[in-house]
C-alpha cells in the first residue's frame, strides 16, 4: 500500500487478491460486481457506529446494568465516600457494601426501591433496583437522564441562590431573587423526574435515593410530588447518607410518636444583637412546637452555643429555627447556624458525640447546601449525621419565615402518625394547598437513614 490516504496504483494487484483464476480472485470479483448491495446491507450498522461517537457497539446501553459495570459504579461510590471522610479530617467507617451484598440485603426489604444517581461516561444516569418480592433478586434498570454529566446538565442557577427578598426570609444573603421558582422546578422536573424514572419507581412504598455530586442539592421531594401528582400516601423519599445506610435491614429504625419520655430540644429566634434580622415567625414556631411536646424552648439570649450544644448531645429530637448559612467552597467552616453569641459551624457540629440517635430538624435556610463532592454535599446536614443523628430535615434555599412556621407545625402533627420522611412529604402537601408556589414548601428534603413508623 502507498502512503496513508493514497490509492494503490490501478494496475497493481491488491495484496488480498490471489492469482487470476483462484477462488480468492473469483470471490473478490463477485463482491465488487454487487458492491452496491454490500453497501446497502452494511449502511445501517455503519450509521449506528458513527452515531455512537465513541466506537461503542450500537446496542450498548448508555446506563449499563451488567454486573461488571454496576460493580464498578458501586466501588467508585464507596471510594468517594471514604475520600470525603478523609477530607473532613475523619476516620472512614467500614467499607461500603459490594454489589452482591446490596442484592442480598434488598431481597430482604421488598418494598424498598434503591435509586443510585450519578454519572457514567459523561452521561447522567439513574440505576434503579425496582420493587420486588421478599427473598427474590431485584431487577436493575438503567435510566438515562441526560446526555451530559450532571454538572453540565444542571445548566441552571444554583438552587442556593433562590431566596425571598425582605427581612422575613431566614437568610441574610443579598443575592437578587429568581423570578419564578415554579418555572425553575418545572425545568428541573422535565429532566430529573422524567417519565422513564417514574416508571422505574412504580410499586415503591419506600424510595431511598443515593445522589452524587450536585444531584444531592436538588429538591427531590418537590420534584417527585409535582411529577407524581402527589397523594398523601405517596412513597416517602430518603436521601441516604451512605450506600450502607440505604440497604441496611438491621439499620432500619422504627419511629414511634413523640411522648413525655423523649428529650426534645427546641430553639427559636436567638437574640442576634443587631448582627442579623430577628425572626418573629421562628420564635412563634418554636413556642408552638415546644408547647406540642410539653417542653420549654430556648429563645432570645438563652439560645447560647454552650446550652444548645450540650442539649443536642442528649436530645431525641431537636428543632432549630434560626438563620442558616452555607458556602460552596468551605462547607465545614461556611456551613453554620446563628445563635445568640455567634455562629456554630459544621466542623464544630460533626465533632459532637450524640448520646442518642436524634432526629434533627433544621428550620433554617440553605442547611442542605454546601461544598459539592462526588459522594454528596459537605455541609451542615452531613455534619449532624456524622455526629450521630439518624435523620436531618434540611433546606435547599432561603425560606419564608411565615410559611416555614406553618410547614413545621404541620410536620409536628404528622410525626405523631408517620415516620419523618412521610411526615415531611405530608406536611409539604398540606402547605401546598394554601401556598401553591413551591418556593414556600419545596425547599425541604429528608437526609439520613430510612425509618418506618411503628406504634
Amino acid at each position: 500500500m502507498g502512503p496513508r490516504g493514497e490509492e494503490p496504483p490501478v494496475n497493481e494487484t491488491p495484496r488480498y487478491m490471489d492469482a487470476p483464476g483462484s477462488f480468492g480472485a473469483t470471490l473478490v470479483r463477485r463482491l465488487l460486481s454487487c458492491g452496491w448491495m454490500v453497501l446497502l446491507l452494511l449502511a445501517p450498522a455503519a450509521q449506528a457506529l458513527a452515531q455512537s461517537g465513541k466506537g461503542e457497539a450500537p446496542d450498548r446501553p448508555p446506563c449499563p446494568v451488567d454486573r461488571t459495570s454496576l460493580a464498578r459504579i458501586i466501588d467508585r461510590q464507596g471510594l468517594a465516600t471514604r475520600e470525603m471522610m478523609h477530607s473532613r479530617g475523619l476516620q472512614p467507617a467500614p467499607g461500603e457494601p459490594e454489589l452482591v451484598t446490596i442484592d442480598q440485603r434488598l431481597a430482604q426489604i421488598p418494598d424498598r426501591v434503591l435509586v443510585l444517581l450519578g454519572e457514567h461516561e459523561g452521561r447522567s444516569c439513574a440505576w434503579v433496583w425496582t420493587a420486588g418480592r421478599a427473598g427474590q433478586p431485584r431487577q436493575v434498570m438503567g435510566v438515562l437522564l441526560a446526555d451530559t454529566a450532571p454538572v453540565q446538565a444542571m445548566d441552571l442557577p444554583s438552587l442556593g441562590r433562590l431566596h425571598l427578598p425582605g427581612r422575613s426570609a431566614r437568610t441574610v444573603t443579598d443575592i437578587p431573587p429568581i423570578a419564578s421558582v415554579t418555572e425553575l422546578l418545572s425545568r428541573l422536573q422535565h429532566r430529573w423526574a422524567s417519565p422513564a424514572l417514574l416508571n422505574a419507581l412504580a410499586g415503591a412504598r419506600d424510595i431511598v435515593m443515593m445522589p452524587t455530586g450536585a444531584l444531592a442539592q436538588l429538591p427531590w421531594n418537590a420534584l417527585m410530588m409535582a411529577a407524581r401528582d402527589f397523594a398523601p400516601e405517596a412513597a416517602p423519599i430518603t436521601l441516604a447518607a451512605t450506600l450502607g445506610a440505604a440497604v441496611s435491614k438491621d439499620g432500619l429504625l422504627d419511629w414511634s410518636p413523640i411522648d413525655a419520655a423523649d428529650q426534645v430540644l427546641v430553639v427559636g429566634n436567638p437574640d442576634y444583637r443587631g448582627s442579623l434580622p430577628q425572626l418573629p415567625g421562628a420564635e412563634t414556631e418554636a413556642r408552638l412546637v415546644a408547647k406540642a411536646f410539653g417542653v420549654e424552648p430556648l429563645l432570645g439570649r438563652d439560645a447560647t452555643t454552650q446550652r444548645v450544644l450540650e442539649s443536642l448531645k442528649k436530645a431525641d429530637v431537636a428543632f432549630l429555627a434560626t438563620h442558616g448559612f452555607s458556602h460552596p467552597q468551605a462547607g465545614l467552616e461556611g456551613g453554620a447556624l446563628a445563635l445568640s453569641d455567634g455562629r456554630v459551624n459544621a466542623r464544630e457540629i460533626q465533632a459532637l458525640k450524640f448520646e442518642k440517635m436524634p432526629l434533627i430538624v433544621l428550620s433554617a435556610c440553605e442547611t442542605g447546601l454546601g461544598q459539592v463532592h462526588e459522594a454528596g454535599t459537605i455541609g451542615l446536614a452531613r455534619a449532624f449525621q456524622i455526629a450521630g443523628a439518624f435523620g436531618v430535615v434540611m433546606s435547599l434555599w432561603s425560606v419564608d419565615d411565615e410559611a416555614t412556621q406553618k410547614l413545621m407545625l404541620y410536620f409536628v402533627e404528622e410525626l405523631q402518625r408517620a415516620a419523618p420522611p412521610q411526615a415531611l412529604m405530608r406536611a409539604q402537601g398540606r402547605l401546598r394547598l394554601s401556598h401553591p408556589d413551591p418556593r414556600h414548601w419545596g425547599a425541604f428534603n429528608y437526609f439520613g437513614t430510612p425509618i418506618r413508623f411503628s406504634r
